[in-house]
Parts: structure tokens; sequence; C-alpha cells
């Protein structure tokens, strides 16, 4: 969610520049390249977040209860639209549309409030209203974001490429990363120790799954941050012609 905060702040006077412009075609390749992007880190990040949840609560705060592991594992999803919404806002900052992040804040916010309360007081759902209504604040958000940048922009998010095989690229990667905790911790139990293995393993898996399964071009990747040295290095691996 920060890198998300700190690409969305990022895009704002190049996307600016381009709508000034009437530049129609730049305007939809940087919405692209942003939430592309935006979505290969955010995934990958909610898998991980959910897979290990038990294991990096106990880390982190030495605490072994089953529902504060339970509570991370299934909210972890919220990371997901929390960055989609963050980087959406200043994709409409940029398209000219100040007030639009706002009001669909103020809707969603609305929503949210009626959810909870039904939640909370009719369902007796307790702790876990807060949670379902955390993830689905984000996720109204991103609804009326993306209609809106479809509606001023005139762009059809793309499906397949920065959602789908990013999520099974996180998907695989989550279950080895499970798997070799297991084994890790079984042969050294140790806490610590099977979860930075596995996280540090799993960072390898993802990125390997990534550019198998093609995820990104080599135009791409050559736009993003250090993207000739990771060009290089998949050249290398065989990963990228």
């Amino acid at each position: 969610v920060a890198i998300a905060s700190a690409l969305s702040a990022a895009i704002v006077p190049s996307l600016t520049a381009s709508y000034q412009e009437k530049n129609v075609i730049d305007i939809r390749k940087k919405i692209h390249s942003s939430i592309k992007m935006n979505m290969i880190i955010a995934i990958p990040a909610a898998v991980g977040m959910g897979v290990l949840g038990p294991q990096l609560i106990q880390l982190l705060y030495k605490d072994t209860t089953v529902l504060s592991g339970n509570l991370l594992r299934i909210g972890s999803i919220a990371i997901v639209f929390f960055a989609y919404s963050t980087m959406t806002n200043g994709i409409l900052q940029g398209l000219g549309r100040l007030r639009t992040p706002v009001i669909h804040a103020a809707v969603s916010l609305t929503i949210h409030i009626g959810m909870l309360y039904f939640m909370l007081y009719v369902l007796q759902l307790s702790v876990y209203a807060l949670l379902i209504g955390n993830v689905s604040f984000a996720f109204i958000v991103c609804i009326l974001n993306w209609i809106s940048i479809q509606h001023v922009a005139g762009y059809k998010q793309e499906i397949r490429t920065s959602f789908v095989l990013p999520s099974i690229a996180a998907g695989v990667m989550g279950i080895f990363t499970y798997v070799i905790y297991k084994v890790i911790f079984m042969l050294i139990p140790s806490n610590l120790l099977a979860t930075v293995f596995s996280m540090l393993t799993a960072v390898g898996i993802y990125f390997v799954m990534l550019f198998w399964l093609k995820t990104l071009t080599k135009e791409e990747l050559l736009d993003y941050p250090m993207g000739a040295r990771i060009y290089r290095l998949c050249k290398k691996l065989k990963l990228m012609r």
C-alpha cells in the first residue's frame, strides 16, 4: 500500500500533462502500466500475508491465539483493494477529477457504516464485522474508481495480465511457501527461521512464475524501475528472450 501511495503521487504530474495534451494513447498506457505494476506487487503481498498470517502474528507480537492469526489471514485481501483504490485515486486526480475520490470515499463510508451496524447488531458477527467492513470499504472505492476511470479516460481495464496471471503466480507461490514453512519448522522448530526462510523463498518462486507465465513484456519491464537489470537477469535464467 505504501508503494501504491508513492506510485499514485508520481503518476499525477505525468498523467495531467498527457491529459492536457489530449494524448489518449499515452493516458491509457500510463494507467495500464501503473495499475499493472501495483497489482504485481500487491497480490503476492496479500497471498503471503494470508498464508503466513498466524506465523507473522506470532513473530511480531508473540501472539499464538488462533483468532488473531485467522483475522490477518482473512483480512489480507484488503491489501489488494487498498492498493488499487490508492492507485486509482491518484489516476483520477491526474485526470483532473480532484473531487471524485473524495465523493467515492464518502459513498463507501456511508455504505460501510450501514453494513457495520447490520453485522454488529443484527448478525452479531463481533470482530469479524469490523474485518469485513474494513475490506468492503476499500472494495467499494475500487469499484467506483474503476467505473469513473472507464468513463473519464475511456479506458477499459485489462484483466488477464494485470490480475489473473499475477494471482496464479501468487497462488503457486503461496502453496510452496506453506509447504516450505512446514518442512523447515519440522526440521528446525523455530518460527523465526521458518518464516524468514519461507518468505525469502517465496520471492524467488513468485519472480520465476511471473515471467514463466509471460505476465510482463520486454517493453513493459524496461519501463519499470530497475527494469533493465531485471531483464538481463531474466535472460540469463531463460525466462525472457
